[in-house]
């Protein structure tokens, strides 16, 4: 439960934060840190879902890497 309070009161302190100091900062700058964060959620979204292997949920036309799988 402690966990989950101080969880929460960092997001709500990381948010106040980033408001405060995201309006100091030029939109150019602004634009490349959004841009930034979103290709780095993606390429983690990539290699969890790499890591994670086949499902039998997947269709095996929708998993391109299921040879690989099946190889190791």
């Amino acid at each position: 439960m402690l966990g989950t309070v101080a969880n929460a009161l960092a997001i709500v302190i990381g948010g106040a934060a980033g408001l405060l100091a995201g309006r100091s900062l030029p939109e150019p700058v602004r634009q490349a840190a959004i841009q930034g964060i979103g290709l780095a959620v993606l390429l983690i979204g990539l290699q969890m879902s790499l890591r994670a292997g086949p499902s039998p949920c997947r269709s095996s036309s929708l998993w391109p890497w299921e040879a690989y799988w099946a190889g190791r």
